[in-house]
């Protein structure tokens, strides 16, 4: 096991955002399948579609991180990105993020702070 905080918490970060990046191409896939007549559409999927073309934020794409209201669809995927490209630069260092990051970028922020701290005392 890994005992450093910082490795831990950018592990968390990383797998609670790739999880939520595999959502959204699922949720993608899934509209794109019945655009094409290749899935019969359901209840779930109908929801997904009519939030993404109203440029609502889909429900489960919010669970992880606070947007504001005003958020659209395409402001959401537009920060959700820039978040997905912070963290892979992250993983690819290894100084944990001490050369610079985006702080309001990281899902969970105050973990870092915590995670910092740790590291050291």
């Amino acid at each position: 096991m890994v005992k450093n905080p910082l490795f831990r918490f950018l592990e968390r970060e990383c797998d609670v955002l790739s999880n939520l990046l595999n959502t959204v191409r699922k949720d993608f896939s899934l509209v794109l399948e019945v655009c094409r007549a290749e899935r019969k559409s359901t209840n779930a999927i109908k929801a997904i579609s009519t939030a993404i073309h109203a440029d609502v934020i889909p429900p489960n794409w919010k669970k992880n991180y606070v947007v504001p209201d005003t958020f659209t669809a395409a402001e959401w995927l537009n920060d959700f990105k820039k978040r997905v490209d912070q963290m892979e630069k992250l993983v690819n260092k290894t100084d944990f993020g001490r050369s610079g990051m985006w702080y309001g970028g990281l899902l969970s922020p105050e973990a870092y702070l915590i995670a910092t701290q740790q590291a050291t005392a």
